[in-house]
């Protein structure tokens, strides 16, 4: 059971990630800087739990 929610945490992390990129590079377009800061801590707060 464990490592079935590490599963599922290791998929919400990944796709976190991807969310980050994408508005990393919108944030470029729109001279905002990096919007998904906050992202980044969640998924280093994520990863280091597993």
């Amino acid at each position: 059971m464990n490592s079935f929610y590490k599963k599922i945490i290791h998929y919400l992390s990944r796709s976190i990630a991807m969310n980050t990129k994408v508005s990393n590079i919108i944030g470029i377009f729109l001279n905002i800087g990096p919007s998904g800061s906050s992202y980044n801590i969640g998924l280093r707060y994520v990863n280091s739990r597993v």
